[in-house]
C-alpha cells in the first residue's frame, strides 16, 4: 500500500511538473512602423501566432504584416522571429500603473521579414523590448525600438534602417 501512495504521489508530482513544460499557442498583434529603402515607410498592423513553453524563456513567432495604407499586393511582409525573455520581476517600479497582477519581462527579439514579392530577399530586425510587461495570460510592450540589416548587402552597408514598434499585445489560448 504504501509503494501505490508512493508511486501515485510521484505521478501527479511528474504530471503536474510536465503541464509547465506543454507549449502554449496564441497570439499577438502590434503596430510596427518602418524606416528602410526594402520595406515601404509606411506602418504596419502585425497579425502573428506565437508558441511558447512556460518554462522556458523564449518564443517562436511567425504571421503577417499589414499596411495601414498603400497596397497589399506588393507592400505586405511575411514576418518569422524568436523572442527571449530572460528575467521577470515582480516587484517592478510600474506595478500601481497596472491594475492586475504583473511582471516586468524585457526581451531581446531577432526576426525576418520580407516582402511577399520578394522573398528571397529577406531583412533582419535586432529589437529590444525594455517596456514589456506579463501580465495574467498575455503580455504588453510598448515602444520598442530595433535596427534593420539586409544580409545581402555588403559589410560597410550592412545597416539597412530602423523600427518602431509602437505597441504589441498578446495571449495565450492554450
Amino acid at each position: 500500500m504504501k509503494r501505490m501512495i508512493g508511486l501515485l504521489c510521484l505521478l501527479l508530482t511528474a504530471t503536474a511538473s510536465y503541464a509547465e513544460y506543454v507549449p502554449h499557442i496564441g497570439y499577438e498583434l502590434s503596430s510596427k512602423g518602418y524606416a528602410s529603402e526594402a520595406l515601404s515607410n509606411k506602418e504596419y498592423i502585425s497579425l502573428d501566432m506565437v508558441l511558447a513553453v512556460k518554462l522556458l524563456p523564449v518564443s517562436i513567432e511567425a504571421g503577417v504584416g499589414i499596411p495601414l495604407l498603400g497596397d497589399l499586393s506588393t507592400e505586405m511582409v511575411l514576418n518569422a522571429g524568436i523572442e527571449f525573455f530572460p528575467i521577470l520581476i515582480k516587484d517592478h517600479p510600474f506595478k500601481n500603473w497596472i491594475s492586475l497582477d504583473s511582471y516586468y519581462a524585457p526581451s531581446f527579439q531577432i526576426s525576418a521579414t520580407a516582402p511577399l514579392d520578394s522573398l528571397s530577399q529577406p531583412l533582419f530586425i535586432s529589437s529590444i523590448h525594455p517596456l514589456r510587461f506579463k501580465v495574467g495570460g498575455g503580455y504588453s510592450s510598448i515602444l520598442s525600438p530595433g535596427l534593420i540589416f539586409n544580409p545581402l548587402a555588403g559589410i560597410d552597408e550592412m545597416l539597412e534602417g530602423w523600427n518602431l514598434e509602437i505597441f504589441r499585445v498578446g495571449f495565450y489560448l492554450w
